[in-house]
């Protein structure tokens, strides 16, 4: 019972001591929303590549590319036989217009040079989904067939965005650690100020005989509240942020469906980010409050 009657007297305190605080806790809450908000941009940055790169592992997409004798009768008959085979899937045999069409859709550049050309120089073409454990034998599979000129491979791609990823994660990480120590270095400082300004009232409270928790705890409150509060306003400033962006500049690059299918954070990222800002808070203002020593 005592453990619940001297909880709410640190959550009473340390909510006055938030209230009173006035422009100081909003600059520390400011300082904590821009950094969860740019916090937030970065995360969704990241698990959108990882996420992106994890689709393509698994089900990496194929082009074969089939030699410009090939009649479409031909190239129907090697689709059917690919979907025949295990590991398989998505199956599509895209005709030279059609896939000029796609490439002048996604590079409007590739779309003014072919208008100067005679003729269409694409080839038909098969589109499919292939099993990373399946690749081998597929292709061992299509050796005999003497219409397939190439086969495009994404893995060589895959690795390269790979190399991006890791650069990226590593900045994200980066710039991740200094906002997280710019907001508990804030935290702390306006704790400390308030602190200071309760000089009187803490040296009150200890010649009454106040146990140093008592004079602590509320501290640490404050703290938490305020880590609290900026971690919501930076994760919904964030999240609107991203919604914004995507609905007025990311839409414009259709040559980069990545971009354009960029989506939010699930709301389990969201807790996280929340619950590192309350973390930032806590510990800030704990180790503040710290510092209190007996007058």
């Amino acid at each position: 019972m005592k453990l619940f009657i001297d909880f709410g007297f640190y959550i009473r305190e340390g909510w006055a001591n938030f209230t009173r605080s006035g422009m100081l806790s909003l600059f520390s809450i400011l300082i904590i929303s821009i950094s969860i908000a740019v916090i937030t941009l970065f995360s969704t940055v990241f698990f959108n590549v990882d996420h992106y790169l994890k689709n393509m592992k698994q089900n990496p997409v194929y082009s074969i590319f089939l030699t410009s004798d090939t009649t479409v009768k031909e190239g129907k008959d090697l689709s059917l036989y690919l979907e025949t085979l295990k590991g398989v899937s998505d199956v599509k045999l895209v005709l030279p217009d059609e896939g000029m069409k796609k490439l002048a859709k996604r590079f409007p550049l590739a779309g003014e040079i072919q208008k100067s050309l005679e003729e269409n120089p694409l080839p038909l073409s098969i589109r499919l989904r292939i099993n990373t454990a399946a690749a081998a034998t597929i292709k061992q599979a299509l050796k005999p067939y003497t219409i397939v000129e190439s086969i495009y491979s994404p893995h060589f791609f895959l690795s390269e965005l790979e190399s991006i990823s890791s650069a990226v994660s590593f900045f994200i990480a980066l710039i991740a650690a200094i906002l997280v120590l710019a907001s508990v270095f804030t935290i702390f400082n306006v704790i400390r100020i308030t602190i200071l300004a309760r000089q009187n009232d803490i040296a009150i409270m200890q010649l009454v005989g106040a146990d140093m928790k008592y004079i602590r705890a509320p501290f640490a409150v404050e703290g938490t509240l305020q880590g609290l509060s900026g971690g919501i306003l930076g994760a919904l400033f964030g999240s609107g942020l991203i919604s914004v962006i995507r609905a007025h500049y990311l839409t414009r690059f259709q040559y980069l469906p990545f971009l354009s299918r960029i989506t939010s954070l699930p709301l389990s990222y969201f807790a996280g980010i929340i619950l590192l800002s309350i973390a930032m808070g806590l510990f800030a203002s704990t180790l503040a409050a710290s510092r209190i020593d007996y007058v």
